[in-house]
């Protein structure tokens, strides 16, 4: 995204950590707004059911404010033997 910043294509709204990331005519502001928030996603592939993965998710469930609705669609049981 920071790509399509410095070529002219618009604007992105990152992480303040991302700011190390330094490119010509690209210049990182602070949003000040105490409301402002964003929503992520957990994009995988079909059928992945990796330990990594699962432990993954779990620390997502623990340490954000997700919507358990949408995470309970995610089938991250371990694969049958």
């Amino acid at each position: 995204m920071i790509a399509l910043v410095a070529a002219g294509v618009g604007i992105a709204i990152v992480p303040s950590d991302m700011n190390c990331i330094q490119m010509p005519g690209v210049t990182y502001r602070r949003l000040l707004d105490p409301g402002a928030h964003t929503t992520l996603h957990l994009a995988r592939r079909v059928g992945d059911r990796s330990e990594h993965l699962r432990k993954f998710y779990r620390l997502l469930k623990a340490c954000a404010p997700i919507q358990t609705k949408q995470l309970a669609k995610i089938d991250l049981r371990p694969k049958k033997s």
